[in-house]
């Protein structure tokens, strides 16, 4: 293993490595050294513009019913005092604390940090939260303990035994008479089934590595199979499930400007402004979006898109080559999520847009475009990316339906005209 949490081979001596495998006993620069390259994400520091407390404020949040809990001589956590100092999580509480406003959270997090430092150290700390401070709040079933059984009361442990830590930490236990399912706390009877040495919730599917069974696990705790067969589909992993999926279409923009249609139609954009690459052809589609990319001469390279703007009936979202976001004019920050509609996310280095059951796109920090659209709408997309028809002969097709010499004239026929032309 390599990154910020070490190489796990059971020595925390060796656990600050930099990337080129040298040890460093700077915390700070053994930080900096694992930043991830992403456009507009500053780590490492404030850059000498860190933010400043002022004194009365300090002095607040360093009172016994705020971050100063932590150091008082007589709370909760004064048997942990002489094992691990409290000033330093006492002066990053109340720095966090005063930047952040007095939240709430950043102080319940806070403190929590200190609580389980003293707690994985072997102390035996006192109750520190309360009905209106940080109080404990668990789901329904279960209970808040400061020394939670999170591992002996657990269906999965009633059917594989292990060996549980003895380490005492806080969380949340089922109440009295009532296992851990590994998503709600059940009675014993309601536990889900062992299926080739692994535990199943009741509902759990399981599909094997090549889509040839799918089992299921019945609230009786039994294991119910089936045979499997993707047919004209594939055996792949999707959204974290594995299952049999249908072909989707996936038309590709590089960083250079060379497009890849949806039926694999390749060619250089070879012309800059805004262009519609994508949209389902029924505006009147209760689904329906459009994709747009404004393509520019920057950064070096001939062609490249600077901006992908992606509409639905109620939501315009604009991502820039620094992947700041707009929704609907307004610059938010990541995950965003209007309901069950639209997702925006960072993932593997590239901002991505969902609308499930109907498009994905991703925009990478190569400024690679990629637009991934449902399998339904084959025969049903417009754009510069094609018909998706499965027919790469019909995809060299002006906007007007005229045959068209090359990729370039394509996509200047699907010029976006709601954008200024340059």
């Amino acid at each position: 293993m390599c990154g910020l949490c070490g190489n796990y081979n059971k020595n925390p001596k060796d656990d600050f490595m930099l990337p080129n495998g040298k040890p460093i006993n700077n915390v700070d620069e053994f930080g900096k050294a694992w930043v991830v390259d992403l456009p507009g994400f500053l780590c490492g520091g404030c850059g000498g513009q860190c933010p400043v407390c002022d004194e009365a404020k300090a002095a607040s949040f360093g009172k016994p019913e705020s971050c100063g809990i932590i150091s008082a001589p007589n709370g909760p956590f004064k048997d942990c005092h002489s094992k691990i100092d409290p000033a330093t999580y006492f002066s990053h509480c109340v720095f966090d604390v005063c930047a952040m406003d007095g939240n709430k959270d950043t102080l319940c997090n806070s403190v929590l940090a200190y609580a389980l430092a003293c707690q994985s150290a072997g102390v035996q700390i006192q109750s520190w939260r309360t009905d209106s401070f940080c109080p404990g709040l668990c789901p329904k079933n279960s209970h808040y303990e400061l020394c939670a059984d999170t591992c002996g009361v657990t269906c999965a442990n009633l059917m594989y035994p292990v060996t549980c830590s003895k380490a005492c930490f806080e969380g949340c236990q089922c109440d009295q008479g009532l296992v851990f399912d590994g998503v709600h706390c059940v009675s014993m009877g309601n536990c889900g089934c062992e299926h080739n040495g692994r535990y199943l919730t009741v509902g759990e599917t399981v599909v094997d590595p090549e889509c040839k069974s799918k089992c299921v696990c019945k609230a009786s705790g039994t294991v119910k199979c089936q045979r499997l067969s993707c047919g004209s589909g594939f055996c792949e992993v999707r959204n974290g499930v594995r299952d049999c999926h249908v072909t989707q279409g996936q038309c590709i923009i590089n960083q250079d400007g060379l497009l890849s249609s949806f039926d694999g139609m390749t060619g250089p954009m070879g012309a800059l402004g805004a262009f519609e690459v994508a949209s389902l052809c029924n505006v009147t589609a209760d689904l329906w979006f459009r994709v747009v990319v404004d393509v520019r001469s920057c950064r070096k390279r001939t062609f490249s898109v600077e901006t992908i703007y992606v509409f639905t009936k109620n939501t315009t979202i604009a991502v820039n080559s620094l992947h700041e976001v707009w929704v609907n004019g307004r610059k938010v920050s990541l995950p965003w999520k209007m309901g069950f509609e639209i997702y925006v996310h960072i993932s593997d280095r590239s901002v991505v847009i969902e609308r499930p059951s109907a498009v994905k796109v991703t925009y990478s920090i190569s400024l690679e475009v990629t637009v991934i659209v449902d399998a339904s709408f084959s025969y049903r997309m417009c754009g510069a990316c094609g018909n998706y028809n499965h027919n790469s002969k019909d995809d060299m097709m002006t906007s007007d339906g005229k045959s068209a010499k090359d990729v370039s004239a394509v996509v200047r026929s699907w010029s976006a005209g709601d954008f200024s032309s340059w």
